[in-house]
C-alpha cells in the first residue's frame, strides 16, 4: 500500500473487511486493519503505535480513545470517535480539520482543509474533547531541550 500524506480520515468497513479512506475529497480502500494503518504510518515517521499511544496517555492521563501521533511537524495525529474495536469507528486526523459543527439530527459535522466533509456519529463534544487532547500533546512537546534541562540541576 502506497502510504499517502494528508489522510483526512479512516474507518474499517467491516462488511467488506476494507480500511476505507478519506483524502482530498476522494473515497479509496485497502485491505488492511486500521492497526495495520496506523502501524504502516507510524513506521514511516519513525515512531511505534504502541509508544505513541503511550504518550497520548501520560500527557492526557487518559486510558480511553487514546489517540496516535504520526508526525508533530505536520500536527498529524489520528483521534477515534469511539473505542477502536466498536465498528463505528472513525479515526480523524487532526491536523487537517477545519472546523466542527452540529448538524439537525444532533451528529457532528466535521469539516476538512481540502474543504471536504464528513458526519460522525458522535456528539460534537466527543470530538472537541479529542481534538483538546490532541492540542495538549502538541503543546507539551513543546521545546524537548527546555524538558531535559528541568531534569538537571547543578552539583
Amino acid at each position: 500500500m502506497k502510504l499517502i500524506q494528508g489522510i483526512d480520515f479512516f474507518y474499517h468497513d467491516h462488511n467488506r473487511n476494507l480500511v476505507i479512506l478519506g483524502y482530498q475529497e476522494l473515497m479509496c480502500g485497502a485491505q488492511q486493519s486500521s492497526a495495520d494503518l496506523l502501524s504502516l504510518l507510524c513506521e514511516a515517521n519513525g515512531r511505534s503505535v504502541k509508544g505513541s499511544m503511550e504518550l497520548f496517555a501520560k500527557v492526557n492521563q487518559a486510558h480511553q480513545k487514546l489517540a496516535v501521533l504520526v508526525n508533530p511537524a505536520r500536527q498529524e495525529i489520528y483521534f477515534p470517535t469511539h473505542a477502536a474495536s466498536n465498528s463505528r469507528c472513525i479515526w480523524l486526523n487532526y491536523g487537517r480539520i477545519q472546523r466542527i459543527e452540529v448538524d439537525e439530527e444532533n451528529q457532528c459535522v466535521v469539516h476538512f482543509k481540502d474543504d471536504s466533509q464528513l458526519t460522525v456519529s458522535c456528539s460534537v463534544r466527543v470530538v472537541s474533547r479529542q481534538m483538546e487532547r490532541c492540542r495538549n500533546l502538541l503543546d507539551s512537546l513543546g521545546n524537548p531541550y527546555e524538558q531535559i534541562n528541568d531534569l538537571f540541576f547543578k552539583i
